[in-house]
């Protein structure tokens, strides 16, 4: 291999490592697995809104005893009132959190869901 062959393959590999770095850079495999997360609990979270909107609907319009008075918040899985009209426990995408239920208001006219995962609160 002469110099010329041997300065082009150097020139490749720098190249082609440059091109390496650019992509996972720019591809952020962390912020893309976030994003995974994130899309996975508001598809489990309008789950449980919906729950709670069926189970409104049949119960006279009152929401589940389960859920303390506001400002405090419950977990879904202590919410055995909701759990009888799931197929199966919404579990957040990272076991160390779950989903939590609270009134938005202090006449109990609305409710929120959401997840107790940082990264789900800091991307709202």
């Amino acid at each position: 291999m002469n110099g010329r062959e041997k300065a082009l393959r150097v020139a490749f590999v720098v190249t082609f490592v440059i091109f390496v770095i650019g992509m996972i850079y720019i591809i952020d495999p962390g912020k893309q697995l976030q994003e995974a997360r994130n899309a996975s609990r508001t598809r489990q979270i309008v789950e449980i809104q919906k729950t709670i909107s069926y189970y409104r609907a049949h119960n006279s319009g009152d929401y589940p005893e389960c859920i303390p008075d506001y400002p405090e918040s419950v977990s879904i899985k202590e919410c055995d009132d909701l759990i009888v009209f799931m197929e199966k426990l919404p579990k957040d995408p990272q076991d160390k959190h779950e989903y939590v239920i609270k009134y938005s208001d202090p006449s109990h006219m609305g409710f929120d869901v959401t997840s107790t995962a940082p990264e789900w609160i800091v991307s709202r």
